[in-house]
């Protein structure tokens, strides 16, 4: 914590984070891994899935760290072709209100058509894209920059990012390095499978153990639970006994 509050040094020492009047705290809090039980997943065009987080959890972390103390403004928008954009800006400042930072971003939404050709809702599309837009300026602030980091990449590169593998429990809670999981390393090759086991190790009583589970997830659960479930079923499971 001390650390943070620390100058970058320019002897050959550790690198800090600059002191500002953005306390230690705050830092952590934008910059930490974003909960799994915060992070969804939606279809991706061109097949594949893409890991997103409500506007609502970004509202809540700016709430949480600035304490309401933040504003965002609608700077100008317009329609191209078949997307509606907004460019908007995020200012979050100091509890005295004499120092503020601000972050600029574009965001955008698909323009929904009735079936007859007309506008469905034009006013929920510029939501949309105004929620896209405040989300892209507070991941510039580090809030699930870690979920959205990685939907760059995948737009960059067009390649699946690969993460680090980590060992995981079998369902008698004992380490088995068959399973393992894949966490925030970039590669061409495509993450490894971990389907939900079951309260009983027998299947996913909600037929999801076709699909992977999100790295997250699993980790969550894992975490939690002794084995890899979906979150379905770690409703119904029962939480390991702290030792």
């Amino acid at each position: 914590m001390q650390e943070l509050a620390e100058p970058l040094k320019s002897d050959g020492g550790k690198l800090t984070i600059p002191k500002t009047w953005i306390t230690g705290p705050q830092i952590i809090r934008m910059t930490e891994k974003t909960p799994p039980q915060f992070v969804y997943k939606r279809p991706g065009k061109g097949g594949g899935t893409w890991d997103y987080v409500t506007v609502s959890y970004v509202q809540r972390v700016l709430d949480y760290v600035f304490g309401f103390n933040w504003d965002f403004d609608i700077l100008e928008h317009g329609k191209e072709a078949d997307h509606v954009w907004v460019r908007a800006k995020l200012t979050v400042r100091s509890p005295d209100g004499k120092h503020a930072i601000v972050k600029t971003q574009f965001g955008r939404s698909e323009v929904k058509h009735k079936k007859d050709g007309g506008l469905l809702d034009y006013g929920n599309d510029l939501k949309a894209a105004s929620s896209d837009a405040l989300k892209k300026c507070a991941s510039m602030l580090g809030i699930a920059r870690d979920i959205y980091g990685k939907g760059d990449y995948k737009q960059e590169t067009h390649k699946e990012p690969r993460q680090e593998p980590v060992v995981q429990l079998d369902d008698k809670g004992k380490v088995d390095a068959a399973i393992t999981t894949l966490r925030d390393r970039a590669s061409t090759d495509a993450p490894a499978e971990v389907n939900c086991k079951g309260i009983n190790g027998k299947g996913c009583a909600y037929g999801n153990d076709v699909d992977s589970l999100p790295a997250p997830v699993a980790d969550y659960s894992i975490k939690h639970y002794g084995k890899p479930l979906c979150k379905e079923c770690q409703k119904d499971a029962l939480p390991l006994r702290k030792k």
